[in-house]
């Protein structure tokens, strides 16, 4: 038979574990023993009883809250009426009543939020609840509040109103929930009166930031954005939802709070982050996760995925298979759970008030003011990513009929340089040509040439190599069959082009031959427009002449509007081939542009300009110059005024300057179609970049969250770094689990680019970001059930951030990583290997070789190493001491005390001295640095003997 020992000791073995099944087993264990033992004071025996009990409660409640406490409490509130009998064997300690008053809570909420227990059995623990707290003669401010919350579902207004009397006049004392909870429950219940100004403004501390506690405002703060929609107040209701969405995304106690977040959404008009959202709800209400839902989150959630998913539909935006169902399935067994729940509430309660609400909570009606203009723009690539493709809208103006005709207005809008005419008409042919051909006559044959080759440069042809080589095909055929040997040799020219960009380096020769048998008969422009062509190439050198040459072609030929293409071309490859010829050619080329009046080569020539200010490193004059080429594109029209923004983008964020970026950000996505989903994923990412860089982390995963998806699913190789920015905006934002997928998936990325010393890192934050996620959630009781996974991924980033770091050469990195791979496993309990891992680091660090060429950000400063000894000491203390292993850690401890003393700053040597303070008591002293200079050298000379 257990004794009292053995129920005591397991008490604390429980008390130790972390939060989860494991402690509710010690628990439950120690509770079994308590009841069985036996030869023991039976007051004593009795009191390890009621402890076992309260301690199992709060495990139950940390692990999975439910209604398996209820049997519990009951038996803990009848045991504190038993205490107040006079009976010497029942007695309780004043903690213990406490902890009974205090646990009483959970069994007013578990029975007011199941639909299994009758109401009579709701009323009786309520009541009881009720008659306790008279009799201990405690405030009744916490049983009147939930007493309140039940009379809203059962009683009438008198009776709520009676109850939210008492709640507000009973003085608050330490059995109360915390104030920002009862703010927040305070704001509902104004709201539910229909005063929504009222609700906001009596919640302003909890929405402004000014109080919090674990809970709130994190469940309130979909409530309040609705609220503020609902007024008109746009920014604020945006702000509400993007920084309560991250406090409450897969959390599953937080059920309720997203299912708000999601009809916000809805009813913003903003279904293609809703239906994404709601998305983000079904694994936690059908996977293991539902275990830890309770009947009122479950009925909520489901029936907001239920509408969510309804209107995604209509929008063609919901997927087609949800949590391995048909939609339609999916759609119906969520709208069944929630109607069956409903119903059941309903019954017990015996009016419709449930599914009143329930209606109610789920009832799209669009708000009358709309989201910000920012905020629509952005939402567009949610709705782009999931709508079917749509139709290429039709030109504004109508396009030809024939091969003639189209080749004729494709010549008249090149020589007009009207590029907008012109990409109409190239894509235009490139859809439409198979309803036009075939063609017989050599005027025609000699027009298909001609139109199929400049059709390569359609957006079909640039994103399907099988129809470019078609292309060139038939205009092979088509120049043969027009008897024009000029057109049989441009088309030559294009076919050695590709050859060559594929590597066959004969090709550029052969097409050289071609020009120059071109230019011999006389056709100077069709020579210079094929060395134009042979002019994209991959060496700027070899691009720079062929455009030069191309220049001097179109002057012989008296086309000096073509030349000042020719020269912006070579102007453009001199940028890297010989940045001051450059300059030069497009000084030389922006004033023929302006003399010869075609506005749309000088936007063309002050942006590239622009690109040479920026590769030589004067940011501000390139940033000054691409304003200049946006300002004038938007006089004249280009052909791509969001590529010019693009490109300031990119400078503006070279250049730090991030306000403006997030202003050019915004406007570049004003000007990008809805369905141009690649562009407007690059737009989230410098925007998204410039938000987080600016203290909005929030707004920032906002906007590239689906910007990682959009790159992911193009396989664009800046997926990596978009991904490593929304890491970063969650981990600012205090959602280290969040954060954790993208720092993986930015590590992947860098590391197949080869940007190995980028990929260290990522996988550096990864490490860091689960260690953090592996202690839990703020406010929570130990690490959560799931730590010791959690610790394990996070050592296995660590390492592979030191490993990668140390192929590279980045000391610093390396050593950062194995500092925090040791704080892992400390925390996990291997101590042993911590100490092991904290002393391989200077030999480590010592061994990693100086890299010849280091990567663009790499510090290749040496280790100050007696410093980091120092550290290492330190850091090696506390994990002794945490260990158990105080005696050890003492000399760890003087050494660290000493080299921070002499080597760190004042921080560090300050937190030395505190640390040993805390273990041994005193305050450290020049004896102590006396007597540790004397160990020191004793043992460095033991070391020499």
């Amino acid at each position: 038979m257990p004794s009292v020992a053995d129920v005591e000791q397991a008490l604390r073995v429980a008390d130790a574990l972390p939060s989860g099944e494991e402690q509710v087993a010690a628990s439950e264990r120690a509770l079994s023993l308590a009841t069985a033992v036996e030869g023991a004071d039976p007051a004593r025996a009795w009191g390890l009883e009621v402890q076992a009990r309260i301690n199992l409660v709060a495990a139950y409640d940390a692990a999975l809250p439910g209604e398996r406490e209820l049997p519990h409490i009951a038996w803990l509130l009848s045991a504190l009426g038993e205490s107040t009998g006079g009976r010497e064997d029942r007695v309780l300690s004043e903690r213990q009543r406490f902890e009974i008053l205090w646990e009483s809570r959970f069994a007013l909420v578990r029975t007011r939020r199941s639909s299994r227990i009758p109401l009579s059995v709701v009323r009786r623990i309520h009541g009881d609840v009720e008659r306790r707290y008279r009799a201990e003669g405690v405030s009744p401010h916490l049983y009147a509040k939930h007493r309140a919350l039940l009379a809203r579902d059962v009683d009438s207004p008198e009776v709520l109103e009676r109850w939210l009397r008492v709640w507000r006049e009973s003085p608050r004392d330490e059995l109360s929930d915390c104030e920002a909870c009862d703010i927040a429950a305070e704001a509902r219940f104004v709201a539910d009166s229909g005063d929504l100004e009222g609700a906001l403004a009596r919640a302003s501390e909890l929405v402004e930031g000014r109080r919090a506690c674990d809970d709130q405002p994190a469940r309130l703060l979909g409530q309040a954005a609705d609220w503020a929609a609902r007024l008109g107040r746009v920014d604020a209701a945006e702000a509400y939802h993007r920084t309560g969405w991250l406090m409450v995304a897969g959390h599953p106690g937080q059920v309720s709070a997203m299912a708000d977040h999601v009809m916000y959404l809805m009813r913003a008009n903003r279904p293609g982050r809703g239906v994404r959202l709601a998305l983000e709800l079904v694994p936690l209400l059908t996977g293991r996760a539902a275990d830890r839902i309770d009947d009122v989150d479950r009925m909520r959630g489901s029936a907001v995925v239920a509408r969510a998913l309804r209107a995604g539909r209509g929008h063609q935006l919901a997927p087609a298979v949800v949590a391995g169902l048909p939609l339609d399935t999916a759609i119906a067994n969520f709208d069944a759970v929630a109607r069956e729940l409903a119903a059941c509430f309903d019954e017990r309660n015996d009016n419709r008030r449930t599914s009143q609400r329930l209606a109610a909570l789920t009832r799209i009606s669009p708000y009358r003011h709309l989201a910000s203009v920012e905020t629509r723009a952005s939402d567009l690539l949610e709705v782009a990513l999931e709508a079917p493709p749509q139709p290429a809208p039709a030109s504004s103006v109508p396009l030809p009929g024939s091969a003639l005709g189209y080749a004729a207005e494709l010549l008249a809008a090149s020589d007009a340089f009207d590029a907008a005419r012109v990409v109409d008409l190239v894509n235009g042919w490139a859809a439409h040509r198979e309803e036009l051909l075939p063609v017989d006559d050599p005027l025609e044959h000699f027009s298909v040439a001609y139109l199929d080759r400049r059709a390569l440069a359609s957006d079909r042809a640039q994103l399907d190599d099988a129809f470019a080589d078609a292309l060139l095909a038939n205009a092979a055929e088509s120049a043969r069959l027009s008897g024009s040997q000029p057109a049989v040799q441009r088309v030559e020219v294009e076919i050695m082009h590709r050859a060559a960009l594929a590597g066959d380096e004969t090709a550029w020769r052969r097409a050289e031959k071609l020009v120059s048998e071109l230019a011999a008969v006389g056709e100077l422009r069709e020579a210079a427009a094929g060395l134009m062509t042979l002019s994209r190439n991959p060496d700027p050198k070899r691009g720079m002449a062929y455009a030069l040459r191309a220049s001097d072609l179109f002057a012989r030929g008296g086309h000096e509007r073509w030349q000042v293409t020719a020269l912006q071309a070579a102007g453009y490859a001199g940028i890297w081939a010989a940045p001051d010829l450059a300059a030069d050619l497009l000084r030389k080329a922006r004033a023929m542009a302006v003399q010869q009046a075609l506005p749309s080569l000088v936007v063309a020539v002050t942006a590239t300009l622009a690109k040479l200010a920026w590769q030589r490193g004067d940011l501000d004059a390139a940033v000054a110059g691409y304003r200049e080429a946006v300002a004038e594109s938007a006089e004249v029209g280009v052909t791509d005024p969001a590529g010019l923004r693009s490109e300031l983008c990119d400078v503006l964020l070279q250049a730090g300057d991030w306000e403006a970026l997030v202003d050019e950000a915004h406007s570049l996505l004003d000007r990008l179609a809805p369905d141009d989903v690649l562009r407007r994923a690059l737009a989230h990412r410098v925007l998204g970049l410039g938000l987080l860089e600016t203290g909005n982390a929030a707004e920032a995963a906002e906007v590239l969250a689906p910007a990682v998806v959009a790159l992911e699913r193009a396989g664009d190789p800046l997926v990596a770094v978009t991904a490593w920015t929304l890491g970063r905006a969650l981990l600012a934002a205090g959602r280290a689990d969040l954060a954790v997928e993208h720092f993986e998936t930015a590590a992947g990325g860098f590391r197949a680019q080869r940007r190995l010393a980028d990929s260290a890192a990522a996988h550096e934050a990864a490490g860091a970001a689960l260690a953090q996620a592996s202690l839990g959630r703020p406010g929570q009781a130990g690490p959560t059930a799931t730590s010791t996974a959690t610790s394990t991924r996070a050592a296995e980033h660590l390492v592979a951030a030191a490993r990668t770091a140390r192929a590279v050469g980045d000391v610093h990195r390396m050593v950062s990583a194995l500092r925090q791979l040791a704080g892992v496993q400390a925390t996990a309990g291997r101590v042993n290997e911590a100490l092991a891992t904290l002393g391989s680091v200077i030999p480590e660090a010592r061994s990693v070789p100086v890299p010849d060429d280091p990567p663009p950000g790499l510090s290749t400063a040496p280790l100050a190493e007696e410093r980091l000894r120092g550290r290492l000491e330190h850091q090696a203390a506390l994990v002794l001491i945490d260990g158990g292993r105080g005696e050890e850690a003492v000399p760890l401890l003087s050494d660290a005390v000493t080299l921070l003393g002499d080597h760190g700053d004042a921080e560090e040597a300050a937190a030395a001295r505190a640390a040993w303070q805390r273990l041994t008591g005193r305050v450290w002293t020049e004896n102590d640095r006396s007597r540790e200079d004397r160990r020191r050298s004793s043992s460095h000379g033991k070391e020499s003997r």
